[in-house]
């Protein structure tokens, strides 16, 4: 059995820094030998390329904007990492 994280990280006006969380659990995920192998698929309203690279330079294998992909796109990129 794999196993597979795909993190969705959302601004929300509630909570100003509610990006800010998922970045963490990112790192942290990372950081921890028992969970760094752990392909993560970073899912998100944040299309700015420096949220992309900051995902990316944290671990993600992958960062997909919630607009710009189809479910079947998503879908596709998950199926890749978990084989």
């Amino acid at each position: 059995m794999s196993c597979f994280s795909l993190l969705s990280i959302n601004l929300s006006r509630i909570f100003l820094s509610i990006e800010k969380l998922g970045f963490v659990f990112l790192e942290k995920l990372k950081d921890n030998p028992k969970t760094q192998n752990i392909p993560v698929v970073v899912f998100t309203n944040l299309n700015s390329i420096e949220a992309k690279k900051k995902g990316l330079s944290l671990g993600a294998n992958e960062y997909l904007a919630k607009g710009e992909k189809s479910p079947q796109e998503v879908l596709v990129v998950v199926e890749k990492l978990i084989d």
